[in-house]
């Protein structure tokens, strides 16, 4: 079910977010287009915020997502009947602003269900990778209006009601850690949210030069390189699970990479083509990154609802400051933009090299001898991408004999809440009981 809402979000944002540009492009003209767009972009960013804020604050999001729901409605009739008696900037900041809520909703329901499986990047990209055929069906066969609308309205009524139907199993931890590991969990979150502004930047410099030739019909961003978005982030999805999270970083150094000779190939018309191929299929890699990195990440966060959805905060904000700046960048030297790309690639690179990103887990034949009890522990954490929650229970079940009702208590959990950090543990690293797991800490083979 949280697949099927995920894939229904994920059609509803690129098709709102299409329609309420066009719509706003057409009443107010061309020249104010990029303008309004990174307002539109702005709205939806400020949409997810205040869910989490909400969320956090009350616990109860039945009401918000209810009242997004009629507000969205409206929105979406004063846009497509009401243009003039009603300035359509209003509801189309607004419509933006209540799919940001619903889509806070979502994603935070994402981590939720997600936490501790064994393949979410599969689950995640599929469903992400669903919702872009069917917006590119959408767009090349629906091309009245009018039925966009109610598929828009059909759609963003079906998500709330399927996140009604979810279960929110996420228990907090903020009354399970400590202060050391709430700062350490904020702080990784932090870099990979500076992360995804930096690529998004990338990608919006990218985009705009698009954008600028789409509208000289030299090329087409409907066309079918489009659908090598969702293949993209279906294969991303899965490397993502199973190489164990560890090729994950160097995966997106290589996007961003791309992404700089992309804005290189832009600068003949042989290449369009070439550039939207490799733009389309690198940007899967880099949605998936954003997505599921703090959905698996934000239950163990100290905000949960606002972390679930901040790689697409980080997107929209970033993609907002480039579409701003569309005019300025456009008009600049081919050198400026490409020195653009390659400070900002340089920035990523440097995030990256100094907080240990770049580096690979070795194999299974990796010495275990010369390392210290806390270091092995390090490594493996890093090999299998345990989260710092994750670590903390791999330290305890792996250094006493003591019950696990008795760890628990130590740790001030539940014993049920134990049981889940370390089911999610075993199927991160293959194993199936606590003594393989041991076992496989000290690089020892085992069948469980």
């Amino acid at each position: 079910m949280c697949a099927v809402s995920f894939a229904a979000y994920s059609f509803l944002a690129s098709l709102s977010a299409m329609e309420t540009n066009a719509a706003v492009a057409g009443y107010y003209g061309a020249e104010y287009a990029p303008m309004l767009y990174s307002l539109l972009l702005l709205s939806t960013a400020a949409g997810f915020l205040i869910y989490g804020i909400t969320q956090s604050r009350v616990h109860d999001d039945l009401f918000l997502i209810l009242i997004s729901g009629i507000l969205f409605t409206v929105s979406m009739i004063l846009i497509y009947f009401f243009p003039v008696s009603v300035p359509v900037f209003i509801p189309a900041l607004i419509s933006p602003f209540m799919v940001g809520a619903l889509g806070g909703c979502v994603y935070y329901r994402a981590s939720c269900v997600f936490s501790g499986s064994r393949h979410p990047g599969l689950v995640i990209g599929g469903t992400y990778a669903f919702s872009v055929f069917v917006q590119f069906l959408v767009q090349n066969i629906v091309p009245h209006n009018f039925v966009r609308m109610i598929i828009l309205i059909v759609l963003f009524c079906f998500v709330i009601l399927l996140n009604m139907r979810i279960t929110d199993v996420f228990i907090s931890r903020n009354g399970d850690s400590d202060n050391t590991h709430e700062k350490s969990s904020d702080r990784s979150l932090w870099i990979i949210a500076a992360t995804v502004f930096v690529v998004a930047l990338m990608i919006g410099v990218y985009d705009g030069m698009a954008a600028e030739l789409s509208a000289a019909q030299k090329m087409n961003l409907a066309g079918w390189p489009r659908l090598l978005l969702g293949l993209g982030t279906l294969a991303a999805g899965y490397l993502f699970d199973v190489g164990h999270r560890q090729y994950l970083n160097i995966l997106i150094l290589c996007s961003a990479i791309v992404n700089t000779v992309n804005v290189l190939l832009l600068s003949t018309a042989h290449t369009y083509v070439l550039s939207q191929v490799l733009m389309y299929s690198s940007m899967g890699f880099f949605v998936l990154y954003l997505m599921v990195s703090f959905i698996e990440a934000a239950p163990d966060s100290p905000e949960p609802a606002i972390w679930a959805g901040a790689g697409r905060i980080s997107y929209l904000v970033a993609m907002a400051v480039t579409t701003s700046l569309t005019g300025l960048l456009n008009g600049a030297p081919a050198v400026v933009l490409d020195i653009i790309m390659m400070v900002l690639l340089l920035v990523i690179f440097l995030m990256f090299a100094m907080n240990g990103m770049l580096s690979v887990s070795g194999g299974e034949h990796e010495s275990q001898l010369v390392l210290s009890p806390e270091d092995r522990i390090n490594s493996f954490a890093e090999k299998y991408q345990l989260t710092l929650r994750e670590k903390e229970v791999l330290t305890a079940v792996s250094t006493n004999e003591k019950t696990l009702a008795a760890i628990a208590s130590e740790m001030g959990i539940s014993e049920r809440v134990l049981q889940r950090h370390l089911s999610s543990i075993y199927k991160k690293t293959g194993t199936q009981t606590r003594n393989g797991l041991t076992l496989a800490l000290h690089g020892i083979k085992s069948g469980s």
